[in-house]
């Protein structure tokens, strides 16, 4: 396989001391280069292409898709893109769900990196910069061994799986667990994006496959509600400090 070129969003090359970073995946009927922070290239046929496409940089107004959630693309093209100043985080998620959109929202405000994966109007994931990733979480919880985590990791680098869908295959994890730490995980992830005062988004359609015993029901009004709090927290705080 061809030198891969350093990870446009983290950096990464494909290995990191004795860690691989960038990864070729393949279901025998397609290829794909993945980042461990979740970044990806495009879909290709043979491993050549996934290779070219991967190190192939797109023109300054093109950008590569963040995407945690490991789910195939359509190329660079992007639906939609913006800026926070014009268009608040409230009125992007009432937009997608009312339209039942399927695809994935992306945050970046400076280093700073967020992403939301809706299918049918309905947000399933999310992944962030600052938050923990879900195997922290769940190891956090007690509910798994480092070991354990170490081999659906492992697992999932390998099968191109999401990790969820690995601790489930593995009876590492009940249905009811992964569908609480990943709604915990959601809803973090979410809330923060309320409280970027500036910042930048592209949303991009793309098929949305998830394993269903994965999904929690995730009410996006509660969701904007409680970002308005946390809003208003925050605007209280900053106003107390200011008198300080």
């Amino acid at each position: 396989m061809s030198e891969l070129h350093p990870c446009p969003f983290c950096g990464s090359h494909e290995f990191q001391g004795d860690k691989r970073r960038l990864s070729l995946v393949s279901d025998n009927a397609s290829f794909v280069i993945f980042c461990l922070c979740g970044a990806s290239g495009p879909v290709k046929d043979t491993k050549e292409e996934a290779v070219a496409g991967w190190n192939t940089r797109p023109g300054e107004e093109q950008y590569r898709l963040w995407n945690p959630f490991r789910l195939p693309r359509n190329g660079f093209s992007i639906d939609f893109r913006g800026n926070l100043k014009s268009m608040g985080i409230a009125t992007l998620l009432q937009i997608l769900a009312l339209e039942n959109k399927s695809g994935i929202l992306q945050f970046n405000r400076g280093p700073l990196r967020s992403a939301v994966c809706f299918r049918n109007g309905q947000i399933i994931a999310a992944s962030g910069n600052e938050w923990k990733r879900l195997g922290e979480m769940i190891l956090s919880g007690g509910l798994i061994s480092p070991e354990k985590l170490e081999e659906a990791l492992e697992g999932s680098k390998k099968s191109g799986k999401r990790l969820g869908e690995v601790l489930l295959a593995l009876g590492y994890i009940s249905h009811m667990a992964l569908k609480e730490f990943i709604r915990r995980q959601i809803r973090e992830a979410v809330l923060d994006l309320f409280l970027w005062q500036e910042g930048h988004f592209e949303y991009q359609d793309c098929p949305v496959e998830f394993d269903q015993r994965g999904i929690g029901e995730i009410n996006i009004m509660e969701l904007i509600l409680e970002g308005a709090r946390r809003i208003d927290e925050y605007v209280e705080e900053q106003g107390k400090q200011a008198m300080s």
